[in-house]
């Protein structure tokens, strides 16, 4: 990446978060170092988790019999309880989003991988990652939006695969988003089946959490979480990606 680019790169990210770029050269590994343990048939790195089967409990109330106008109070506190309820759950719902849960989430020191789209260089939380795929040709569906790229069977399993230029940039000219991409590898997120398309897998570091400009909210771009300080590139939420692709919503 040359130093126009970089600037280019800086620039972007300094809008988002209002920080101004720091004056730092992107320092890069070649991929085989980052790809030693993986197969080149069906490179895949595996994370293992804990899953946590939730069950909801349904109380039965015994039925009362009462007067007409006792039954029309209760239903009308009925209403009203819910109406509470649900505005609650609702804005907490909202507080969620606006929060930056990955710090919250992240141990202080924890590993990134970085992997550039076009000219940008993103940053990803391993602990977040489900796998790594070498990109093939992707079976299209119509009725998607432009940034869904088409699925890819791997292992029997399908991959939502997004065209993460056009997905993260869509302020962006999608001709030249389009020129400037080559995708090589998927990297699939959490334990879901959406993956980003990328072009490259740059390296991979560790970090603390006095290396990342958090952002205070979510409010807009929601994946960013924050910017890696040194390399001057964003830290992607990979859960509110997730959330995003499970809504079809664009950013």
């Amino acid at each position: 990446m040359d130093n126009r680019s970089t600037k280019a790169v800086a620039d972007y990210f300094s809008t988002l978060l209002d920080e101004k770029p720091e004056d730092t050269a992107v320092q890069t590994q070649p991929l085989e170092r980052l790809l030693a343990k993986v197969s080149e048939a069906a490179p895949q790195v595996e994370v293992d988790k804990d899953l946590i089967d939730l069950q909801i409990l349904d109380e039965v109330s015994p039925v009362i019999e009462e007067e007409p106008e006792a039954k029309s109070q209760q239903n009308t506190a009925t209403v009203v309880k819910v109406e509470s309820e649900v505005e609650v759950e609702l804005a907490v719902e909202v507080k969620q989003h606006l929060e930056n849960v990955l710090e919250q989430e992240l141990d202080e020191r924890f590993p990134v991988l970085y992997f550039t789209v076009g000219e940008y260089m993103f940053s990803v939380p391993l602990i977040k990652l489900k796998g790594i795929h070498i990109l093939k040709k992707t079976n299209q569906l119509f009725g998607k939006p432009n940034w869904f790229k088409g699925i890819q069977i791997e292992r029997g399993h399908n991959i939502n695969v997004i065209d993460t230029a056009l997905y993260l940039l869509p302020e962006k000219d999608q001709s030249q988003l389009e020129q400037s991409t080559d995708y090589k590898y998927i990297i699939v997120l959490g334990d879901s089946n959406w993956g980003l398309a990328c072009d490259s897998l740059v390296d991979s570091s560790e970090l603390t959490h006095d290396e990342i400009k958090w952002r205070p909210e979510l409010s807009r771009c929601p994946w960013l979480a924050g910017t890696v300080k040194e390399r001057m590139c964003g830290l992607l939420s990979v859960d509110a990606l997730i959330e995003l692709f499970e809504q079809n919503e664009s950013i």
